[in-house]
């Protein structure tokens, strides 16, 4: 699998998110199903290595994120 320094679709990880109920556990789940996809590039800004590290993370705290928005958005309707 090349890699190279452009984002790619977690499929894994959307798969898992579809029809599941929001929460911690399943951010956390599908920010592990992201590396499925993952084949991040090395170079002098992160290491491939760190890449993978923080990559379930940061899914994670994203779809948290995202999921807090979406609270505040209906609370507000």
């Amino acid at each position: 699998m090349p890699r190279a320094p452009f984002p790619f679709r977690a499929a894994a990880a959307e798969q898992l998110l579809i029809g599941a109920h929001p929460s911690h556990s399943i951010f956390r789940e599908a920010g592990q199903a992201a590396l499925e996809g993952a084949n991040p590039i090395d170079d002098m800004r992160a290491s491939r290595r760190y890449r993978l590290t923080v990559l379930p993370r940061a899914v994670a705290h994203a779809l948290a994120r995202a999921g807090e928005r979406i609270d505040k958005t209906r609370s507000v309707a």
